[in-house]
């Protein structure tokens, strides 16, 4: 992976919050073996981070500046050990699927009080 591109990548991850659970190409360039996490990093210290990343031998995948993490790709608990030790990062976590989207038609969007005195659990009057 060319060092610019991750930045790139990085840009469309942010506007697209689905696109963090797919690596897409830059899954066939890790090596086997290899994982991905969660790095999260201090306020303002995303640079650095990103260079513990690659100073740890993984690759990162996307970034989410706002929220204040990278998804990175490393080659297991070496990888999150090295991490952990250095100050421009907040925390490490194993990165994993939590559930699918359908390509079938939206939910109707009703407001929590219909729901809730459909359900049976709210009076209909506060719906």
């Amino acid at each position: 992976m060319r060092r610019g591109s991750g930045l790139r990548t990085a840009a469309a991850a942010a506007a697209l919050a689905g696109a963090l659970a797919a690596a897409g190409p830059a899954a066939a360039e890790r090596g086997a073996g290899s994982r991905e996490y969660l790095v999260f990093h201090t306020p303002g210290a995303q640079a650095r981070a990103l260079r513990a990343i690659t100073g740890a031998g993984g690759t990162a995948l996307s970034t989410e500046p706002r929220l204040g993490y990278v998804v990175a790709a490393g080659p297991g608990d070496r990888f999150v050990e090295e991490l952990a030790g250095d100050p421009a990062v907040a925390g490490v976590a194993s990165d994993r699927r939590i559930g699918t989207a359908t390509a079938g038609p939206a939910a109707a969007v009703r407001p929590a009080g219909v729901v809730l005195a459909a359900a049976g659990l709210a009076d209909a009057g506060t719906a």
